[in-house]
């Protein structure tokens, strides 16, 4: 059964909708992440995944692995 989640965090760098598409593009590439909404305007990321399949560090891995980089709170 799957444990599904939502995490925003916040994201350092992105000024337009190309910045969000890279930022979507390299979350979903993590197993279990279903979907993921970026916005330049907010600064944030907001993503729905399985907790069985992964967790946050990996979500902000793939996010640090771009040009982008999440701010720890």
């Amino acid at each position: 059964m799957a444990d599904i989640q939502e995490l925003t965090v916040k994201i350092k760098g992105m000024m337009c909708g190309g910045c969000e598409n890279t930022v979507q593009k390299a979350v979903m590439e993590v197993e279990g992440v279903q979907s993921v909404k970026a916005s330049h305007k907010e600064g944030t990321a907001t993503v729905v995944y399985d907790a069985e399949q992964t967790d946050p560090m990996f979500i902000t891995m793939a996010i640090n692995g771009t040009h982008y980089e999440v701010i720890e709170d």
